[in-house]
């Protein structure tokens, strides 16, 4: 109970905080913001045409992209900063699937003539915190996806580090080498709100390993890390790929305690990461109801009340004529996101699981130890999966970037499977120096 009550404390500081960056933000001059755009508009940078698609053919999000750019083009409009900050305007008119996504933003740049403005007040849109004030100062749109990519390396070089510390390396290889070849985060940095969500499951994961190979015994600073990372993500995200970090955190604790301390509990492991991986669902859904909340006192209770139940209902299990389209059943989102990443890739994935089990039981070594170990780590590969079925119209609308959390998935699996082969072929463990065999013993006397 100790740790709810400084949970909630935490949590409604950080809130208070969210809501001054949103309000500060709203606060810089948007001409400025403005003349920076027409810039990019100038050099063909606004149009989704001149960004090359990922690798696996995936398109480049410029719907968000370009509704973040909007929300600082636009001027005051006599609205104070707060009301601003809580509603998130954007210009009416940005689409996806345009042919010409940015087209409502470009004509507005270009003519200046009045437009029609939306809110968007279901989100917190930190992610304005890290982009408006660069384009603020001149910094050409480019160059912000320049930055996004120079950081998601250092997070990426930095978790790898760490994880090998705690891990095998082919297990971590199978774990990022896999999140990295299904999915398209080479190319994630050309949508900032995508990429700053990315960030901060790059961040916490590395935090966590950090934390394991320091403090390995202390799963309550496992928690207080889950609760500040699911604020954050609430904080930035677009409802992009909530599950990868839970997941992600949840199998590094999972591995990282199996490896180096086999002898704990595995109904005792299972738990305590459970109950961090939890931690982190409630502090991402609390902080993203705190938005409502404050929206509701400031804006007014139907206002928020319309903007946000409609959206619930659709993206779980669909409204009118889209609900009847998709035949959402169990197991269409997950079959929507395995046709986005590509049938092919997921067979050779789980054909790579499947090749390292085959492999530790034709060598003889695949006992009931090692299928409790595969079962135990794998188990963080059903986070993603639980998620994309209770979104499910969500998972399969928006399918061509949910995939990545299902891509993680895959990850999971893969590394679990090089966990067995590894654990396997692992050395008997060194006995202490006093300790006394007890059969031994008997023998002497």
């Amino acid at each position: 109970m100790r740790f709810v009550a400084k949970a909630a404390i935490c949590l409604l500081a950080l809130n208070a905080v969210f809501l001054m960056l949103m309000v500060a933000v709203q606060t810089l001059d948007s001409t400025k913001v403005q003349e920076r755009l027409r810039k990019d508009d100038y050099y063909g940078r606004l149009t989704a045409g001149n960004w090359p698609p990922s690798p696996y053919g995936q398109v480049i999000d410029m719907f968000t992209e370009c509704i973040a750019m909007s929300a600082g083009a636009l001027p005051a409009e006599g609205k104070s900063a707060l009301t601003r900050a809580l509603e998130h305007r954007y210009i009416g008119g940005i689409e996806a699937g345009k042919a010409d996504t940015c087209g409502a933003l470009t004509a507005y740049l270009r003519s200046g003539t009045e437009v029609q403005v939306w809110p968007y007040i279901r989100y917190w849109h930190g992610y304005d915190v890290y982009l408006r004030p660069m384009l603020r100062v001149g910094i050409p749109i480019a160059r912000v996806r320049y930055v996004n990519q120079i950081l998601i390396a250092i997070l990426s070089v930095g978790l790898i580090y760490a994880s090998t510390r705690l891990l095998p390396m082919p297990v971590v290889a199978g774990l990022m080498g896999t999140l990295f070849l299904t999915t398209d985060l080479f190319s994630i940095s050309f949508v900032t709100v995508h990429a700053i969500g990315f960030m901060v499951s790059l961040a916490t994961a590395w935090a966590a390993a950090w934390h394991l190979k320091s403090r390995p015994d202390d799963f309550a600073g496992l928690r207080w890390i889950a609760l500040c990372s699911g604020a954050v993500f609430a904080f930035v995200d677009f409802l992009v790929n909530p599950p990868l970090t839970p997941a992600l955190l949840m199998f590094l604790i999972v591995a990282a305690v199996r490896w180096n301390k086999p002898n704990v509990s595995a109904r005792s492991l299972l738990l305590n990461s459970s109950g961090v991986a939890l931690t982190w669902f409630v502090s991402y859904a609390t902080t993203w109801a705190g938005k409502w909340v404050i929206g509701a006192i400031f804006l007014g209770p139907k206002t928020v009340i319309d903007d946000v139940f409609p959206s619930i209902v659709a993206r779980s299990v669909g409204m009118g004529e889209i609900s009847t389209q998709l035949s959402v059943h169990f197991g269409t989102p997950t079959a929507a996101n395995i046709a986005a990443i590509g049938w092919p890739l997921f067979g050779l994935a789980v054909a790579v699981a499947a090749g390292l089990l085959a492999i530790t039981w034709i060598r003889g070594r695949f006992s009931k130890d090692r299928v409790g170990d595969f079962l135990l780590v794998v188990s963080p590969a059903l986070i993603p999966i639980v998620w994309m079925e209770l979104l499910r119209n969500h998972s399969i609308v928006h399918a061509w970037f949910v995939y990545r959390s299902l891509g993680l998935s895959l990850g999971i699996l893969v590394a679990a499977s090089m966990f067995v082969l590894v654990a396997a072929n692992r050395l008997p463990r060194k006995v202490r120096a006093d300790h006394v065999d007890p059969v031994l013993a008997s023998a002497r006397t």
